[in-house]
């Protein structure tokens, strides 16, 4: 388990960019993509916390 965490934390990883060449068109399109992923990620959560707000306004609301 030692050997694992030495080599996942070790710095002898190629960069991303290494495996296709350093194609300026291709490392935009992975900084475009992962900019959009994790864009949606937030989004899918403010959305989720306005939902779960608004659904215990309207159980209140309506107990009444």
């Amino acid at each position: 388990m030692s050997e694992f965490l030495s080599k996942l934390l070790s710095s002898d990883f190629e960069p991303h960019g290494y495996c296709y060449l350093w194609d300026p068109r291709i490392v935009w399109l992975h900084g475009v993509s992962d900019g959009l992923i994790a864009f949606a990620y937030y989004l899918i959560s403010l959305i989720l916390i306005y939902l779960l707000r608004e659904s215990r306004g309207a159980a209140l609301g309506g107990a009444e």
